[in-house]
């Protein structure tokens, strides 16, 4: 996949997330798994996101029921057991990291070794994949768990 269908996907996705932000819902379960695609007629991609199952009205952070899938789910929302707009964009910056770098960013077996790599671990960006500087920072940025 290019660069550009990447950024094209991820731009959608961002979209989808600040509709919901704007109508105070937390998607809570951002994976690929429920990221619809299809390919029109002129090659473009087109997404939608899927599954509102465990949806979550909130205005402001706010204390719930820890859900979501492992390794998609922020550290905020197991570690603290809160969840705002800002566990949607982690989820989002996984998803990027994945379709860059074909891989998931934290290599762990359950949600302890997870949160210990979150919270520990610093990103590897390869340098030698063809990708701009600005994803590397942008998905840098998205999976910063100092805020937490």
């Amino acid at each position: 996949m290019s660069s550009e269908q990447i950024l094209d996907i991820i731009r959608q996705i961002t979209d989808a997330l600040i509709y919901l932000e704007q109508q105070g819902i937390v998607h809570r379960d951002l994976k690929p798994e429920n990221i619809l695609y299809s390919i029109k007629e002129e090659g473009k991609i087109e997404i939608k996101l899927n599954d509102f199952g465990i949806a979550k009205y909130c205005r402001q952070s706010q204390d719930i029921e820890v859900q979501g899938t492992f390794p998609y789910i922020s550290p905020e929302c197991f570690c603290e057991r809160k969840c705002s707009f800002s566990a949607d964009m982690w989820s989002l910056g996984v998803i990027w990291f994945e379709l860059v770098f074909e891989k998931h960013p934290f290599k762990s077996r359950d949600m302890r070794e997870y949160a210990q790599h979150c919270f520990n671990d610093s990103l590897v960006l390869v340098e030698e994949l063809d990708i701009l500087n600005k994803q590397q920072s942008l998905i840098s940025n998205l999976l910063q768990t100092e805020s937490i």
